[in-house]
């Protein structure tokens, strides 16, 4: 837009109207007679002869100014037109009137009767002799008007240029110019103006509109840092901008523009300038009664000057401009719904992914048939995408849908859908989105991607029928499609993994006929060398695996492996050492971490199988030495400590194991310490062998023990180091429970919970101990300690120990729905490595307290029968599902809870708790069938063994019941004195 322009055939230049300038320096004193305006008039002498009278020029003039006060510029003109002529014939004009004046006013009163071309004309003439002071600068600003009125606008272009020296002048002048000068195709000069104009003026509404055209011609001119530096200034100074309608589609406009030249940041900030509907239309009714205000106050002070006029006639087009704008934007009921959009994608684009989200969210939820909708529910699909939101993800597609099912953005959302379930581990979201875009999509350009992602994610998901019958699909549909070698190959893959070697071997040849350069070549050979393995065909697996380590060069990225399988074949046929040979030469190549344990493990289990226990050593300490950060450093020093101890030399080992450790025992996030620890704790538990003599020395005593641990792991540097602290602390304590000692495991755990805090405590021992301190009723530091590992370690193959340690505490505060999260999270979300029983015991228990009976049932069902679990768990597993029954309360369910707590008291004697509460229980039920003498026999049965339940309160509750049933049920005395005397 173009917020100065010229308007109509009346007045076409808008900012230049017809004006008149004041009498300057006439004489007032001329008198005011009235006669006919021309050069003369007739009249008749008394001889009676007609002569021509000339008036006096004085009274022409007195009669000129006559004129023009009552407001009659057309009688004025010719009068004043006299006197130029005459003036010009060489008449002197009266004393104090200077031809100048008599000009510019001439030229003035020309201008308001819109005679341009003699208004020109006149200021031209005037200029010649008139150069300098207001007079030449009244001129200029008439003239340049004038050339402009008449669209000589390269004309006029240089006269306001010069006018812009006039102090009174210039801000207009610069205004004035550079209106001319965008009619006349002048930018530069147009843009130059206004800078300048900006610069000095004062921040009027007249500043605003020039403010509003600069920045319209600098994205005319494609200068669009320009522009958003001119909408950064006008923002600071919006309280002058009248026409907000007119900012509104500019800072679209340069929005748009900043967007497609991927300034994001600057786009947002000309969006974010634009004013949603309902604002703009209050903030425009108020400044629209403003300039009404405005302009009934300057026409109320209408003096005639060129000011005022100019001031009445730019109000008055500002107001129809801005009106016409007003009534534009109320017809669209869904304006925002453009300007949402906009600031969505922009969002997007910019990285905030949650921002766009939220307003591409109240688009279609205000304006769900706007024409932007489309795209907006194509941007939100991703929006959710890029902020790793699946299950909104999956909403906002399934809107989407719904919303337009034909569309043709959507298999581009079906795609980047699945691109981020995929990402996010969600395979059975990525198959559902590949399935719908695959099927309802099968012409789009997208679908060849989403075939080959089918079949990958088939394939990564373990279904490899499926990933096979996709990749064939894909080689079908798309024979020469840019994926066909992909998909070629991958079909073979599948094969392989499927078990059908011989099948896969002719698939990868038939590959390698199709593709002899392909990008599969290498892999593909090695899967026949690995197939033929497989298949046991080991002669043909080394031809295979000899021919391609000599085609294929030393630094190949797959030649680690292909020597490993070497290896596996040397040691299929029995041939030990050149199975050794070829493990070592793969330890030279590119392995990766897996690759590489696995030789290393290999190599260990060949030296020892060989009693090689030195060299398997030696390479560990090799390994130790020249790769000292390795994360398998820590499973060298095991390694070293365990072949040095089988050699008889646990002292090398112990000492060699410690060197190791030291690098490692001051970071707590190195987790693999406590595995190395653990295994030096096994050499130095054992007892010493017996001497050349056959003598045993005595064990050493726990001071010697805690001397050698000291010794070994700390320095000087590190002795008062938390961590290290721990960590000796620790390796005591195993020490002690392999020597049988659980008072001084305890007591060693104890100190570390007690006197270091939680944050130096590595994941391995914040578990343990936060176990301790619970059981020992220590409940705020072992959940200071649970809190650090789950919160600080999540990936820790140690953070169920805090998930569990945190559902146990919530589970005894009664917060039974945080008990279940945390042991649920035991197990989803940290995987239950150590901890599994314990998190589906705990999750079991607390639904059981939360009155969630049949979900409870299930899990203490699973546990009861899980051989793997047998023990504890399993009393308490049955005495649960007899609580369960016993809480519903049926006759038939009495009957079989009472089969659970006898099961419980028959089979698992040796847990006493849950013996003792199954005693209880089953008399309980007893008496809940009806049958008290039941009852009271198992209550005199547990009372019989009164000494396993001392300590129980179980043992009270039945004595209690016992006595309250032997007044009830017939009885011998004998048996009753029995029972009461063992009460007493």
């Amino acid at each position: 837009m173009n917020a100065l322009t010229w308007h109509n055939e009346t007045i076409p230049l808008s900012g230049f109207s017809p004006m008149r300038l004041p009498l300057r320096r006439i004489s007032s004193s001329l008198g005011p007679a009235r006669f006919a305006c021309g050069l003369g008039v007739a009249v008749v002498t008394a001889a009676g002869v007609q002569a021509q009278i000339q008036v006096p020029l004085p009274q022409v003039l007195s009669e000129a100014d006559t004129q023009i006060k009552a407001r009659k510029p057309a009688d004025a003109a010719p009068l004043l037109d006299m006197v130029l002529a005459r003036a010009e014939k060489g008449e002197a004009l009266p004393s104090g009137v200077s031809l100048s004046n008599v000009q510019l006013l001439a030229a003035n009163t020309n201008f308001q009767l819109q005679n341009f071309a003699r208004a020109e004309e006149i200021a031209t003439a005037m200029l010649k002799t008139t150069t300098t002071g207001q007079a030449a600068a009244d001129g200029r600003l008439v003239l340049g008007l004038s050339l402009a009125l008449q669209k000589k606008f390269a004309e006029a272009v240089p006269v306001f240029q010069a006018l812009e020296e006039s102090p009174v002048y210039r801000d207009k002048a610069l205004m004035y110019r550079s209106m001319a000068a965008q009619q006349a195709n002048q930018p530069e000069v147009a843009i130059d103006a206004l800078n300048r104009l900006l610069a000095s003026a004062p921040r009027d509404a007249d500043w605003a509109d020039s403010a509003l055209t600069l920045i319209a011609l600098q994205l005319q001119q494609k200068n669009p840092d320009a522009a958003r530096r001119g909408l950064e200034l006008l923002r600071g100074s919006m309280s002058t901008v009248d026409n907000l309608a007119g900012l509104n589609v500019l800072s679209l406009q340069l929005g748009d523009t900043l967007l497609g030249s991927n300034d994001l940041a600057g786009a947002l900030t000309a969006y974010r300038t634009v004013l949603p509907r309902s604002e703009l239309l209050r903030m425009q009714k108020q400044r629209t009664a403003r300039m009404e205000s405005q302009l009934a106050r300057q026409k109320s002070m209408f003096r005639g000057s060129v000011t005022d006029a100019d001031s009445v006639r730019r109000i008055e087009a500002r107001i129809k401009a801005t009106k016409e704008a007003l009534d534009e934007i109320s017809k669209r009921a869904d304006y925002d719904a453009t300007l949402f959009y906009r600031l969505g994608h922009t969002f997007l684009l910019r990285g905030g992914a949650w921002e766009s989200a939220i307003v591409l969210e109240r688009l279609l939820k205000e304006y769900p048939q706007a024409e932007e909708r489309e795209l907006a529910y194509s941007d939100l699909v991703r929006a959710y995408a890029d902020s790793g939101r699946v299950d909104r993800m999956r909403t906002a597609l399934d809107d989407f849908m719904r919303a337009i099912p034909e569309s043709k953005l959507l298999p581009q959302a079906l795609y980047v859908a699945a691109q981020t379930a995929f990402d996010r581990g969600r395979a059975d979201l990525q198959l559902e989105f590949l399935e719908v875009g695959v099927n309802k999509f099968p012409d789009a350009e997208l679908t060849e991607f989403m075939v080959l992602m089918q079949a990958n994610a088939h394939f990564a998901g373990g279904k490899f029928d499926e990933a096979r019958a996709d990749a064939e699909k894909y080689v079908a549909k798309y024979p020469q499609g840019r994926f066909a070698e992909d998909a070629t190959y991958l079909r073979a893959m599948a094969t392989l993994v499927l078990g059908r070697a011989g099948d896969a071997i002719k698939e990868i040849n038939e590959y390698i006929a199709k593709y002899p350069e392909g990008r599969f070549v290498a892999d593909g050979r090695y899967r026949i060398a690995a197939a033929q393995y497989a298949m046991q065909d080991y002669a043909a697996a080394e031809k295979q695996l000899d021919a391609w380590l000599a085609d294929f060069p030393v630094d190949h990225a797959q030649r680690g492996e292909a020597l490993s399988t070497q290896g596996d074949v040397y040691a299929g046929e029995g041939r030990i050492d050149d199975a050794i040979a070829s493990y070592r030469a793969a330890m030279s190549a590119s392995l990766s971490d897996d690759q590489l344990g696995y030789v290393l493990d290999e190599l260990t289990k060949h030296y020892q199988s060989k009693r090689d226990y030195n060299t398997a050593a030696v390479m560990w300490e090799d390994f130790a030495r020249e790769r000292p950060d390795h994360p398998f450093v820590i499973n060298a020093a095991y390694w070293i400590g365990r072949l040095r101890g089988r050699e008889g030399k646990p002292d090398v080992a112990i000492t060699q194991m410690g060197e190791i450790a030291r690098r490692y025992l001051t970071d707590p996030n190195r987790d693999a310490v406590e595995r190395l620890l653990t295994q030096m704790a096994a050499l130095l538990a054992r007892n010493p062998r017996p001497g050349p003599d056959g003598v045993r020395p005595p064990a050493p005593s726990n001071e010697e023990i805690a001397a050698r641990v000291e010794k070994e792991l700390v320095t000087d540097a590190t002795k008062h180091q938390d961590t290290v602290k721990a960590r000796v602390l620790f390796t005591e304590a195993e020490v002690a429970s392999l020597r049988k000692n659980p008072a001084l495991r305890d007591e060693l755990l104890s100190r570390i919970g007690d006197e270091i805090a939680p944050e130096a405590l590595p994941p391995g021992l914040l578990g343990r101990v936060g176990d301790l301190l619970r059981q020992q009723g220590k409940l705020d530091r072992a959940r200071a300690c649970y809190d650090q590992l789950v919160l600080r370690y999540p990936r820790s193959m140690y953070a169920d120990f805090g998930y569990v340690g945190l559902g146990e505490l919530a589970y005894l505060a009664g917060d039974y729905d945080n008990a279940l999260i945390h042991f649920t999270n035991a197990i989803d979300r940290a995987g239950a490595r150590f901890k599994l029983l314990e998190a589906t015991l705990g999750r079991a228990k607390t639904l059981l307290a939360a009155g969630k009976l049949d979900e409870s049932k299930e899990l203490f069902e699973q546990i009861a029968s899980n051989r793997a679990w047998r023990g504890e768990a399993t009393a308490q597993s049955i005495y649960s599902l007899g609580e369960i029954l016993l809480k519903r309360g049926a006759s038939n369910d009495l009957a079989q809870a009472q089969a659970h707590f006898q099961r419980v008291f028959i089979s698992y004697k040796k847990f006493t708790p849950w013996v003792a509460r199954a005693y209880l229980r089953s008399g309980e039920t007893f008496e809940k069938q009806g049958q008290p003498k039941e009852a009271l026999a198992t209550y005199r049965e547990m009372i019989r063994n009164r000494d396993r339940f001392e300590s129980y309160p179980e043992l009270g509750k039945a004595l209690e019941r016992a006595k309250v049933l032997e007044l009830q049920v017939p009885d011998s005395p004998a048996a009753a004195a029995t029972t009461t005397g063992g009460a007493s």
